[in-house]
């Protein structure tokens, strides 16, 4: 594995009980590149995230990070790579946002440690970063689901990994947030060279923000590359079942798609 390739996952197939759900990927995640997963509901998407983040695993050893494979890491040591952010941001327990924000530090504090003045700072940068410094003092329960939403980021972006995974990760906010959060993670890979792989379901955002799509149908790959070369009315139209306009973004230049009607 080249020293770009910060992930590879070689022939990955996993099933629920009898029911395969993902078939055979192959596929690779380069260092600093913005990276999303499309495909309908029942595709895989989720799936696929979780096995990359050892949330779910595969009986063969078929994930490698930074060369290693997934499951030698040990968990403290995976924390330090990967962060994730779930679809489900529920907390079932009663803490004020910053104590949410400061649980992205815990995999580089000891079991008796407290938290430095530079675990402080870290967590305060993400907090501003996803727009939620504001309120860092109210209680979880008090706050809506997409402020939910983005204290949950603002722990991952806390985590300060060289990876960060994605489920779903605008699906309760307003465009306004979309837009910011969106932005505010490619100026993480941009910046920082941090590897983004984002589970997304609206195809117009990934075409924006994505250097590349893995466009998945059934378990299986069905297209990868830039959006330019995923994102085409053929591919839309096999994977999801609809008929659309591809058009040009006339500010991005990036594909725009129209959707027209159900086949």
């Amino acid at each position: 594995m080249k020293d770009d390739k910060i992930i590879c996952v070689e022939k990955l197939s996993f099933s629920y009980s009898t029911r395969a759900t993902l078939k055979d990927i192959t596929t690779q995640f380069i260092k600093g590149k913005v990276y999303g997963i499309l495909g309908p509901n029942g595709s895989g998407k989720s799936t696929l995230l979780k096995n990359i983040a050892r949330l779910l695993s595969s009986e063969k050893e078929t994930i490698y990070i930074s060369d290693k494979a997934l499951n030698d890491y040990k968990r403290k040591e995976l924390s330090q790579k990967i962060a994730v952010m779930p679809q489900n941001t529920s907390i079932d327990f009663d803490f004020c946002v910053e104590d949410i924000v400061m649980m992205g530090r815990s995999p580089y504090l000891g079991r008796f440690d407290v938290e430095t003045e530079s675990d402080m700072e870290i967590v305060n940068t993400a907090m501003n970063f996803t727009g939620v410094y504001a309120f860092k003092d109210r209680s979880i329960k008090e706050i809506s689901g997409g402020e939910m939403q983005r204290v949950v980021l603002a722990r991952a972006i806390a985590q300060q990994t060289e990876i960060l995974l994605l489920d779903e990760p605008v699906s309760q906010l307003d465009i306004h947030h979309q837009l910011s959060i969106m932005d505010a993670v490619t100026k993480l890979a941009e910046n920082k060279g941090i590897t983004v792989v984002a589970v997304l379901h609206d195809l117009n955002l990934a075409a924006q923000y994505c250097n590349e799509i893995i466009l998945l149908n059934d378990g299986e790959i069905y297209k990868t590359g830039t959006p330019e070369e995923v994102l085409t009315y053929q591919n839309i139209e096999t994977v999801y079942k609809i008929v659309c306009l591809v058009q040009k973004n006339p500010v991005s230049g990036k594909p725009h798609v129209f959707p027209v009607k159900s086949l």
